[in-house]
């Protein structure tokens, strides 16, 4: 009787290949012979699914970057940013780009350009120092890139390009909101023209 060997050993994949092999030399499929010796199959339980990692927001790809290549903070134009606090983007904490002001204001105040650790020390025991240790522990992704100056320059303009546009769109959309609660002033009027001007163009297909 082959029972107590095919019921006794443990390692699964051993008790498979031999319970198979009774099988066949029975003449049964491999079901019955575990119906008859009582045997069941152990469910392998499936690890569960990571959940997929939060792609960071263009405001904090931007902040990341600054302080993988400080010297990034000098093509910023600052003041585009400062006419935009107080705006909310989809994807974006409120206090993200409130962040990047303060820390490209903070980089054109130094007269010499700092590392990221005597930036990260600077904010420390603040709001904007939490955010700014969780950018520079994501430092390891921007140095497996391998990318030149060039490069990180080209990625560094396209991203604030983008967050422009952004930004733009969101002050259009609050100039909208504004018509509809308490009417436009001049003002209003003069800078929904302006901002309408600064429309990227269509990307030619």
């Amino acid at each position: 009787d082959a029972r107590p060997l095919a019921t006794q050993i443990a390692a699964p994949t051993l008790s498979l290949l031999l319970r198979k092999r009774l099988a066949e030399l029975a003449g049964i499929g491999q079901g019955e012979l575990d119906a008859l010796y009582q045997i069941k199959n152990a469910v392998r339980q499936e690890a569960p699914r990571k959940a997929p990692r939060r792609q960071p927001s263009i405001v904090r790809r931007l902040v990341e970057m600054v302080l993988f290549a400080p010297q990034l903070a000098k093509s910023a134009e600052r003041s585009s940013l400062i006419a935009s606090r107080g705006l909310t983007l989809p994807g974006t904490q409120p206090e993200e780009i409130e962040s990047l002001g303060r820390l490209l204001d903070f980089i054109a105040e130094q007269s010499q350009l700092l590392t990221a650790g005597e930036i990260l020390e600077h904010f420390r025991g603040n709001p904007l120092g939490d955010m700014l240790g969780q950018a520079v522990a994501a430092q390891a992704g921007w140095e497996e890139k391998q990318w030149d100056e060039s490069e990180l320059a080209e990625e560094f303009s396209g991203a604030w390009a983008q967050l422009m546009d952004l930004l733009r769109r969101a002050r259009i959309s609050a100039l909208h909101d504004k018509r509809q609660e308490e009417g436009w002033s001049p003002e209003d009027v003069d800078q929904y023209r302006q901002l309408q001007q600064r429309r990227p163009a269509a990307t030619e297909k």
